[in-house]
């Protein structure tokens, strides 16, 4: 595939633009499946402009910003999106272990799971 010139390199970085906003754009309705398969497109991309970049000075610098902010802006929300997720998983663990015990406390403040009966020495005459 022949990559072209300037104009070449601005038409994959206005492509790399809009596969990022689609991409966030998905983020945001939480279709993480669907927002996973663009990463092929993305890193096809990225090889195609790193070819083309490295021999071609006339760049569209606005264009190369604007797929750098978006590139982050995806980057925070994917990061986002992981500790989200991580953190909703730790408290369905934790409701998961409530559901399988029964707390209550003594007199004496101390917390017994009523589940598990606390043993008991059986005394023989």
């Amino acid at each position: 595939m022949r990559l072209g010139g300037a104009g070449a390199l601005n038409r994959r970085l206005t492509q790399m633009r809009k596969t990022l906003d689609r991409q966030r754009s998905l983020l945001l309705s939480g279709k993480f499946e669907d927002a996973a398969r663009g990463s092929d497109e993305l890193t096809r991309l990225i090889h195609d402009v790193e070819r083309t970049a490295a021999r071609t000075p006339d760049v569209d610098a606005a264009l190369v910003d604007g797929v750098r902010h978006a590139a982050g802006r995806n980057t925070r929300m994917l990061e986002a999106a992981r500790k989200g997720v991580a953190a909703a998983k730790t408290r369905l663990a934790a409701i998961r272990a409530q559901r399988s015990s029964l707390n209550t406390y003594t007199r004496g403040g101390e917390r017994r799971d009523l589940a598990r009966p606390a043993p008991t020495v059986e005394k023989r005459s």
